[in-house]
């Protein structure tokens, strides 16, 4: 409320990221370290735009992002394209590059970000793995073991 120039979007977008945070401290507790876009900012490994965190889980890496309703298809293209270059690049100095968690705010936004993944992908398919969900079955599930990712193939996996 101090800043008078922040939008209804951007705050909204911020509650989202805190719904699916303690979310995920309800399915994972100690196993989890969730560090948000102030807290990666000075790391190089993570190019602009920034996401919206970066999780761990048990050591597994994963990198969020929280798509909004009125992303252009275009934006969309160019966030995930971003993701196969920071993958190549020589500044990400892990074996393996964080699995993408892309949350949607509808199923027909969830299946765009995979047309879209399918199409850039190509022979990054085997390095990056991009796993989509809704924003309303993060918030419905209750264990960890509740089947609500899905890969570029429309096939559910836990994570």
């Amino acid at each position: 409320y101090k800043e008078s120039s922040v939008r209804e979007v951007f705050i909204d977008h911020c509650l989202d990221i805190f719904k699916i945070y303690n979310k995920f401290i309800d399915l994972y507790g100690k196993d989890l370290e969730f560090y948000t876009k102030s807290e990666i900012s000075s790391d190089p490994e993570f190019n602009t735009p920034l996401p919206d965190g970066y999780i761990t889980i048990k050591k597994q890496e994963y990198i969020l992002e929280i798509i909004e309703p009125n992303l252009a298809y275009y934006q969309l293209r160019t966030r995930i394209q971003k993701h196969i270059k920071n993958s190549d690049s020589e500044i990400w100095n892990r074996i393996d590059y964080p699995t993408l968690l892309f949350v949607c705010p509808n199923n027909a936004i969830e299946r765009r970000v995979r047309i879209i993944a399918n199409k850039s992908f190509g022979n990054y398919d085997s390095v990056i793995k991009l796993y989509t969900t809704t924003m309303k079955a993060i918030l419905a599930t209750s264990t960890k073991t509740d089947p609500i990712w899905s890969n570029i193939k429309n096939e559910l996996v836990l994570i």
